[in-house]
């Protein structure tokens, strides 16, 4: 991690990796995770410290075990898919195009969380506590 005044840079050896650690940041469950250790409960922006980013709980990946690194895989991919969807998102001139976008973002987000939760090896009622069910 490299900081220059007050932003942050995570530095990964790879673009695989970066997106992994990308699908994780930006998941259902370490929005959770965040919220519950680092809000202060302002409506302001809130405080990023080195500490906090320190303490966002990336699993490893056994890249001999065959079932983590397909899950690894997916991940990569759909991250990369999300990735593309928002691309497009942005690009798309008709408003129904972007209603299109929208709506595949929404369902590759959801597969997303799922494989995070499976990942993290998260129980049924664990993940309605996440979701806020």
């Amino acid at each position: 991690m490299a900081v220059t005044g007050n932003i942050f840079t995570i530095r990964f050896d790879n673009l695989n990796q970066e997106m992994f650690a990308l699908g994780i940041i930006n998941s259902k469950l370490i929005k959770f995770f965040w919220k519950i250790m680092f809000t202060d409960f302002k409506t302001s922006f809130p405080q990023v410290t080195i500490f906090s980013l320190s303490q966002i709980p990336i699993c490893t990946i056994d890249f001999s075990n065959a079932s983590e690194k397909a899950q690894h895989d997916k991940l990569v991919t759909l991250v990369d898919t999300m990735l593309e969807f928002q691309k497009k998102r942005h690009d798309a001139r008709m408003e129904r195009d972007k209603e299109i976008y929208e709506r595949q973002i929404k369902i590759v987000d959801a597969q997303i969380d799922k494989l995070v939760y499976e990942l993290y090896g998260l129980t049924e009622e664990e993940i309605k506590v996440v979701e806020g069910e």
